[in-house]
């Protein structure tokens, strides 16, 4: 139940009991905004949620408030543009976790908003689509050896997707662009682990 409408006494059951099957969640760029909050959503309904942000000081201090809420939160160094630092992230989960039930790729930039799709410069788009959709592709293969066998049926999501997926006059072109991919793939990769 994890949590919910379970008796505090009934070991196994509660959330809140140290219970070994707990859902292992993780979610990038999670340190300020909405992955902040899909992190605080998931760890009020039981989940482990390892909560990463580009520096450690970062994860951290967003951690910080939902430790001392009593929830299971784990802050986590995790840049998407940086190789070493993804397989750093996935050691330490594999090391403490064994398993990842639920991979959120939040993490994203919005580098180009105050341009047009006519004059915005290349070197930003670049940039947007090397952290908005190669971050997430090499996030899910360096975690992807975690996420079969799990308990839940586990599931991949880059919540930027949806948004990149309805129709604006505002807001990142080269974002939404990279939203359209990452839908593909994340949807192919529930259909392998499903």
């Amino acid at each position: 139940c994890w949590g919910r409408g379970v008796p505090r006494g009934d070991p196994g059951s509660c959330w809140r009991c140290p219970v070994p099957d707990r859902p292992i969640a993780l979610v990038t760029g999670a340190a300020k905004g909405l992955g902040l909050e899909i992190a605080r959503g998931l760890a009020e309904r039981g989940q482990r949620v390892y909560l990463s942000g580009r520096s450690h000081e970062r994860a951290r201090a967003a951690a910080a408030p939902l430790v001392a809420a009593g929830l299971d939160v784990r802050p986590l160094t995790l840049d998407v543009e940086d190789g070493p630092s993804i397989e750093a992230a996935a050691t330490r989960i594999s090391r403490e976790a064994t398993r990842l039930d639920v991979l959120v790729n939040n993490a994203a930039v919005l580098l180009d908003e105050p341009y047009d799709a006519l004059d915005v410069p290349l070197d930003l788009v670049r940039r947007t689509l090397e952290v908005d959709l190669v971050g997430p592709w090499a996030v899910l293969q360096a975690f992807a050896p975690l996420l079969p066998g799990t308990t839940m049926n586990p599931w991949v999501s880059r919540l930027a997707m949806f948004r990149s997926t309805l129709p604006s006059s505002r807001g990142s072109k080269a974002n939404r662009l990279s939203g359209l991919p990452v839908v593909w793939f994340s949807k192919s990769v529930n259909r392998k682990l499903a």
